[in-house]
């Protein structure tokens, strides 16, 4: 019976200890979606999407802000929206920046560069309303990546 029980803790611990995360569980590396350089492509806030020939990768890491017009008011300003990736291109360094809407003013872009690879943001989704305030994880980019300098 002690050699049964032995053998019972010795497989629950094993087992424990095999490092299988079951379905939902966050990983340390998300799930990438595969895109490609040339092509709009989108990406919800904590999706990444992979390129190919440079490798790179483009996460979607949060809205920092979002000042656009709601729908269904009238503005004299477009407003803005301030989302957050990170760019990690082989060979270089991952950058974190905030592309912006608007582009207006120096201190707001569009796009970023690491290396050969430039990311432009070309729309975010959905489109405010003054009447309910959209939730983080309905934020959808389309972006695109571009091979520069060669």
């Amino acid at each position: 019976m002690r050699q049964i029980s032995a053998f019972l803790s010795l497989s629950l611990l094993l087992a424990c200890q095999n490092g299988n995360t079951s379905p939902g569980t966050p990983t340390d590396q998300p799930q990438a979606v595969r895109v490609e350089f040339q092509k709009e492509f989108s990406i919800h806030v904590g999706e990444t999407a992979e390129l190919a020939a440079p490798r790179a990768r483009v996460t979607f890491v949060a809205v920092a802000a979002d000042s656009r017009c709601a729908v269904d008011v009238q503005c004299v300003w477009e407003g803005d929206a301030a989302l957050v990736f990170t760019l990690d291109v082989a060979g270089g360094s991952v950058v974190r920046d905030t592309l912006h809407t608007s582009g207006r003013g120096e201190a707001q872009s569009t796009r970023m560069t690491v290396g050969k690879v430039r990311l432009t943001l070309r729309n975010v989704a959905p489109q405010p309303r003054s009447d309910s305030p959209t939730r983080a994880e309905d934020y959808v980019a389309t972006l695109i990546a571009e091979i520069v300098g060669e």
